[in-house]
């Protein structure tokens, strides 16, 4: 088992980064969910009020 030193003025600091580190993760697969989403209903929005025939650009955009 590691027993923190007395002298070791660095901990304080080090657990305050880490505790945060899974709420920086969490937000972060939580926006990216958000803005995937959107993105996919934004586009199908987008493909149903435009017609076919003039912008066919819209359907052969490449693919994430």
């Amino acid at each position: 088992m590691f027993i923190f030193n007395s002298d070791d003025f660095i901990q304080d600091a080090m657990k305050a980064l880490f505790k945060l580190t899974p709420r920086i993760c969490f937000g972060s697969m939580l926006v990216y969910l958000v803005s995937n989403t959107t993105d996919v209903f934004m586009y199908e929005a987008i493909r149903s009020v435009l017609p076919v025939d003039k912008f066919i650009w819209i359907r052969i955009m490449p693919q994430q």
